[in-house]
């Protein structure tokens, strides 16, 4: 990817102008020219081609691994900018991460609110929300497999899962709560249990898992179906086999609230 260069150098906070040296015993002191302002928008360009970079450095990286020169470099930015702009590697890590939960919460987000409102405003009976489950599950599902963006997000959240750091709390409140805790209320509907049962906890992400594992496995499925894209094809294909597998794995509908 080519990124426009831009670079800005932040004025030192607390530095003080250096005068001219005069033999004139009284002469007035030259005029110090203010400190130069970033143009109209140059920050925002600049902090998002950070962060941009930042998805692909850390991604390939890990937080650990990745420097703040790499990111800079691939950013084309002044190496003073990301202290400027984050306060440091850290804090650019952190905007990384809210980046992809803002991105995640774009594509799911509608979806995640209706159903939010419906289960607040009139609960459906199990067999309604049964169906609901599975559709919730392919509707979400299907739009983060075929988002070209959750392909640099993925390597993120896949390193947050196996090695967190200090901002898996943004991905999992913001994003994998939600989408768990609406999954397992669904359930709990279905079968008439608490939605903190463990075994409903489990079964929402087991049913989560099933649709992830075309994300977290792509490389694998790519290979073995000789795929090198997912066209709308490949895409049904994966909708009707997920639909299949779902209707398996949700319980059935409590017979006690059954309609």
């Amino acid at each position: 990817m080519t990124y426009q260069e831009m670079t800005y150098q932040a004025p030192i906070l607390g530095s003080k102008p250096v005068l001219p040296q005069t033999n004139t015993p009284h002469a007035a002191p030259a005029p110090v020219a203010p400190a130069a302002e970033p143009r109209p928008g140059m920050a925002d360009e600049t902090r998002d081609r950070l962060i941009k970079a930042g998805l692909e450095v850390f991604g390939a990286h890990g937080f650990a691994g990745a420097t703040t020169r790499q990111i800079c470099q691939l950013a084309q930015a002044n190496v003073s900018a990301i202290p400027y702009y984050f306060g440091g590697k850290e804090g650019l890590y952190r905007a990384v991460v809210e980046h992809i939960a803002d991105g995640i919460t774009a594509l799911i987000g509608d979806t995640a609110t209706a159903l939010e409102t419906r289960l607040k405003s009139r609960p459906p009976t199990p067999a309604q929300a049964r169906v609901m489950v599975r559709d919730v599950m392919i509707e979400t599902g299907i739009g983060l497999i075929a988002s070209k963006r959750s392909e640099l997000w993925g390597r993120i959240v896949l390193r947050e899962q196996l090695d967190p750091t200090f901002a898996f709390d943004i991905l999992y409140e913001r994003v994998l709560r939600r989408l768990h805790g609406l999954c397992a209320m669904l359930l709990a509907l279905v079968e008439s249990r608490d939605p903190e049962d463990t075994h409903v906890q489990l079964t929402a992400f087991s049913l989560i898992g099933q649709v992830l594992v075309f994300r977290t496995a792509r490389e694998a499925v790519w290979r073995k179906l000789g795929w090198d894209t997912l066209d709308a094809h490949a895409l049904d294909a994966i909708k009707a086999v997920l639909t299949t597998q779902l209707e398996a794995a949700i319980p059935p509908a409590s017979p006690s609230r059954r309609a």
